[in-house]
């Protein structure tokens, strides 16, 4: 891998410590990280890209910066991972797209034997410490 990809991730850094576009950096260095085969560190960067993102575009744009990647994504431990933090968080924006929403319901229906997205109900509030 080039050396340009671990040094994106410094900047990244860098302008998140300064406080310069802090989502767009994020985004950046979820990139960055997901091409250097960090999975962890590159959903970590895009959680917080997404939390930290006032509008849906940003998290639209992510997403279609990965898609244009898909064909080669194969050998991209994490890549499916990040795909779908961006289409959650996609459709959870204040306006979300149809296609967004389609996206999710879809995917959801592919796994729905998956206990991944079985909730947990709790029975009843938790017990009171005993004094």
């Amino acid at each position: 891998m080039s050396p340009a990809a671990p040094a994106a991730v410094r900047t990244c850094d860098s302008r998140v410590r300064a406080g310069i576009d802090v989502p767009g950096a994020y985004f950046t260095a979820g990139f960055s990280d997901l091409l250097l085969g960090k999975s962890y560190e590159a959903l970590d960067s895009y959680a917080k890209a997404v939390q930290l993102s006032r509008a849906g575009r940003h998290v639209a744009v992510a997403l279609d910066s990965l898609r244009r990647i898909e064909s080669v994504a194969g050998g991209l431990e994490g890549y499916a991972w990040v795909v779908r933090l961006l289409q959650l968080g996609l459709a959870a924006t204040r306006r979300p797209r149809k296609a967004a929403l389609a996206a999710v319901q879809a995917d959801f229906k592919a796994r729905k034997g998956d206990t991944v997205y079985r909730p947990y109900v709790p029975a009843g509030p938790p017990p009171l410490p005993k004094d």
